[in-house]
Parts: C-alpha cells; structure tokens; sequence
C-alpha cells in the first residue's frame, strides 16, 4: 500500500537458491555436444581467400564452369534482345524525368 506517496511494507519475493548442478537439473540442461569454439573455428575454416573473392566478384565463380561453345550464341542473342527493348524505354523514362516531350 501507499500512504502519502510512501510506500508502505517490504517486497519480499521468495525463490530458491540453487547451485549450479541442481540448477542443470531443475531447467533440464544438457551440456553442447560442441563447444563454442570449435563451432567457431570449423566455420571461419571453411573460408578461404577465394571465396571471399567469388562472393564480392560472382563471375569468378561461374565463369569458370561456362560453357562457351554451347552458350556463347544464345547468350548474345538474348543481351542484344534485351538491349533494343530496354534502351529506347530507359531513353523514355530520362526524358519524362526531365519533364520535356522527347520524340523518339
């Protein structure tokens, strides 16, 4: 209770105290089957110089596997397809951007 903006009484708040191995038992604890620090070095392990490299440079990682004389001609068809279709829409949209009536 409170009585002029005192408060009134003590809190008591009643818990038990455990050591550490009945503590394990009581929340049903189970040690890690690895430790942090192996978790820790098995994963930085696994990175190496050139995989950091393929991750900032992707074409690293695939130009290697790339099929050049199975691929190189659809490849090209499809930049050049995507090209005219794109150029005169991004040429549209810079000039709209701008708020003057482009002719294209």
């Amino acid at each position: 209770s409170v009585t002029n903006g005192k408060p009134q009484g003590d809190l008591q708040v009643a818990r038990p105290v455990y050591r550490q191995e009945e503590l394990h038992e009581a929340s049903n604890y189970t040690k890690p089957s690895t430790s942090l620090k192996h978790a820790l070095n098995s994963k930085f392990n696994s990175i190496s110089f050139l995989s950091i490299c393929s991750s900032i440079i992707p074409v690293l990682s695939w130009l290697p596997k790339y099929r050049f004389k199975q691929d190189i001609t659809g490849d090209i068809i499809s930049g050049v397809t995507v090209a005219i279709m794109h150029i005169p829409q991004v040429k549209r949209t810079g000039c709209c951007s701008n708020k003057r009536i482009c002719k294209i």
